[in-house]
């Protein structure tokens, strides 16, 4: 398997990373920071890999013999926290910066080069092979993962949950847009469930950094000021830079900011559930919960385009809307309060 990561964007080498699997009947898997070089439905593509990953991502690199991570610092995230892949698996790890090179997996054989190049030699030089087999063994993987997630992305429940909104973005996000996510929820979302259709699509999403997303995609549509640049934030994440609607406006940047609106930070209810386990729970929601907020109508105020959806029926033409105004646009989707999102598999 190939294990393709942030040094594969950089390098700009998606070509070389699809000419590699298909001569070596390898299948490709990407962290969310590479999530948009390859569409979902390339007949290659695992899924996304890691703690924020899909399980039929992490049961391949958990299963492979062989894996080669492509422009990857091997992190806690990618690898679940260095069990994906295991001490006794091959490795072979590619990347530009001589310090990555075995810093997780001391015992890999390093290529220390551009990314691409690396690749493309690979390509060049490996032998054809054929692994018919595996592939279909990996490609049941997705086919269960998908089957397990296909519920709740088409799910008509009251208040929306946020599988049903990640369902309808890629079906009016356009063929050469710029989606704009954060970490936490945000990312989990957007890279497991809005699936690019499109190799003209691109995915930005930050690590660590809670609220990236919205100043992120102002500066995204300042250097690309001819592509639809999407943002994907929750309430909480909003918060953080609400004011930059000011400067969009002002700029003539319009960027279309979808807010998964569930009046909370959902991302820390599990941890404080545990804090809390056994103890009166005070004042818990003063961690986490915030009140009933109308972006809407803020994005007016400065303005701005505001849209209000509740039902998944009236995403489609919110969007639309959107796309026809020349102002930044917010559409606050109210979804349900502190939903959960679900973790992936990985190896105990």
């Amino acid at each position: 398997v190939i294990v393709a990561d942030r040094g594969a964007v950089v390098a700009d080498a998606a070509d070389a990373l699809r000419a590699l699997a298909e001569r070596i009947q390898a299948p490709v898997v990407t962290t969310l920071d590479a999530k948009s070089v390859l569409v979902d439905r390339d007949p290659l593509s695992r899924g996304m890999v890691g703690l924020y990953g899909r399980s039929c991502a992490n049961h391949t690199v958990d299963e492979a013999d062989l894996v080669i991570f492509a422009g990857s610092n091997t992190s806690d995230h990618t690898t679940a926290n260095w069990k994906m892949p295991r001490p006794d698996k091959r490795v072979i790890q590619i990347d530009l910066d001589p310090v990555e090179i075995g810093r997780n997996y001391p015992d890999c054989i390093g290529l220390q080069c551009d990314v691409r190049s690396g690749l493309e030699a690979l390509a060049q030089t490996a032998a054809p092979m054929r692994h018919d087999d595996w592939l279909a063994h990996s490609q049941r993987f997705v086919d269960a993962w998908r089957a397990e997630v296909a519920t709740e992305l088409e799910s008509d429940a009251f208040p929306m949950r946020p599988q049903r909104l990640c369902h309808e973005l890629p079906r009016v996000l356009p063929d050469n847009a710029i989606l704009v996510a954060y970490t936490g929820y945000a990312a989990l979302w957007t890279g497991n469930l809005v699936f690019l259709r499109h190799p003209s699509q691109t995915y930005l999403r930050a690590a660590g950094s809670l609220g990236w997303s919205f100043p992120a995609s102002i500066g995204a549509k300042a250097a690309a000021p001819d592509r639809p640049v999407v943002c994907f934030t929750g309430d909480g994440g909003f918060s953080y830079h609400l004011p930059e609607l000011e400067t969009a406006r002002r700029c003539g940047l319009k960027t279309i900011t979808v807010v998964n609106n569930n009046h909370c930070l959902s991302q820390g209810v599990r941890n404080l559930n545990i804090a809390y386990e056994g103890r009166p729970e005070g004042r818990k929601s003063d961690c986490f919960v915030y009140r009933e907020t109308d972006f809407a109508r803020i994005a007016q105020s400065f303005d701005c385009l505001g849209i209000t959806v509740e039902r998944p029926r009236d995403f489609a033409g919110a969007f639309e809307r959107a796309m026809a105004s020349e102002l930044p646009a917010v559409i606050d989707v109210k979804t349900e309060f502190a939903y959960q999102a679900p973790l992936p598999w990985v190896p105990a």
